[in-house]
């Protein structure tokens, strides 16, 4: 996937909703169709039906199913669909497995991002923006 295109559908799985909601209106005044979820088995459910998405930005920690085991479970049961996405996985403390888990994603030819929460909504602006200054605010792997 092209790191400097601008996407347009996003699945956005998100289980706390005030940072839904601020996303919700974000997007909105972008013009971005973005669908969103509050947890990893809707977010997967949601691709498998609709897999027209550009990019799946995933909270790690979720109930039912969090981020690592939706990363995981894509990687292994549906790599083609994940292969079309670009993924940007969100945590408040990127920690050991969810890293090794992004490098095993980018080995498999995924286009995944790392943030910590508190780069997210600078991440966002400088995508939508064209800017490359995304890539500073990425976690490294």
């Amino acid at each position: 996937m092209n790191m400097t295109m601008q996407p347009r559908s996003i699945l956005f799985a998100e289980d706390y909703w005030p940072i839904a909601n601020t996303y919700r209106e974000f997007f909105k005044r972008e013009d971005y169709d973005v669908t969103f979820v509050s947890n990893g088995r809707e977010a997967l459910q949601t691709l498998l039906s609709q897999p027209s998405f550009t990019i799946l930005r995933t909270d790690y920690n979720m109930p039912q199913m969090d981020g690592l085991e939706l990363l995981q479970r894509l990687r292994l049961e549906h790599l083609q669909i994940l292969q079309q996405l670009r993924v940007v996985v969100k945590s408040g403390n990127p920690d050991e497995p969810l890293r090794h888990e992004c490098r095993q994603q980018r080995e498999a030819g995924v286009t995944i991002d790392c943030l910590n929460s508190m780069n997210e909504f600078k991440f966002w602006n400088a995508l939508i923006s064209g800017s490359d200054r995304w890539q500073e605010l990425v976690e490294p792997l």
